[in-house]
């Protein structure tokens, strides 16, 4: 008796639900947006997020592939270098070359006094120059020295971003720990973008395997002019050893963009 008690209450609950369901979706239905007007900078930035979750994507996609290429690449050495060892000839010239390289290179040597009494007097014949000469060798290892590669930072320490712009473009700006983002618009079009980020070498910032690259330079820095048959945008990347710079547009032509991207200084 209880049963059937408690399976007419959920008849009841479940027809409540339905009907106050039916009523929130009519009144939904009836609610007059009309007089709601979204803000240009507001629909700016929805469509910027949807653009960066499209090439999030992409670039997700991308490595994902990568990935898998370089993880089958290593199954196939893996087990081709198994099956060379198991050839009892590859295995035996394997070692043959190891012991070869040994001979070759590590040996004993013995020295012999009286060849050390001739390098010393060689050597002390050799210090007796002149305070010229010690000034033209101190200049000549100044010049010859390299120097101390800039480490890139981890993070954006200085922004960096064009001081030329075209007559009438609006920046909007996004910045990230390790990125900063702006879109440059022209009546509400976003005309060409701008990126600046942390110097990675292992990164990639371009898909050159469908792409066309040309080299070009940048305030003395080699940049890589990317175009792509489908796609009307044009690419200009380059680095200076600090961060890396992207300059994107599918409007304005690669001599615009090239003196744009010249014009790039900290702020």
């Amino acid at each position: 008796m209880k049963y059937s008690e408690n399976d007419k209450l959920d008849c009841l609950i479940r027809m409540a639900y339905l009907q106050c369901g039916a009523k929130d979706a009519a009144m939904f239905d009836e609610t007059d947006g009309s007089d709601v007007e979204v803000s240009k900078r507001l629909d700016r930035k929805v469509r910027r997020l949807i653009s960066r979750k499209a090439k999030d994507r992409t670039v997700t996609k991308a490595k994902k592939i990568v990935w898998r290429v370089a993880i089958a690449a290593m199954l196939i050495m893996s087990v081709m270098f198994t099956l060379l060892i198991s050839i009892s000839g590859v295995r035996e010239a394997l070692w043959n070359a190891i012991i070869e390289w040994h001979e070759n290179y590590i040996t004993i040597r013995y020295d012999d006094p009286e060849k050390e009494n001739d390098t010393q007097k060689e050597a002390d014949s050799n210090a007796a120059v002149t305070v010229d000469d010690e000034e033209d060798n101190a200049e000549t290892k100044t010049n010859t020295s390299i120097k101390n590669p800039v480490t890139p930072p981890v993070s954006i320490e200085e922004v960096r971003k064009p001081t030329y712009l075209l007559d009438g473009v609006v920046e909007d700006a996004f910045k990230t720990n390790s990125s900063v983002n702006i879109d440059y618009f022209l009546e509400d079009a976003v005309i060409y973008s701008f990126s600046q980020f942390v110097l990675n070498v292992n990164e990639k910032y371009f898909d050159n395997e469908t792409a066309t690259v040309r080299q070009i330079s940048i305030d003395g820095h080699l940049a890589s002019v990317v175009t792509y048959e489908n796609n009307p945008e044009t690419s200009i990347v380059w680095n200076d050893g600090e961060y890396v710079y992207v300059l994107v547009s599918s409007v304005i032509d690669v001599e615009q963009m090239t003196v744009i991207a010249e014009s790039v200084r900290a702020e």
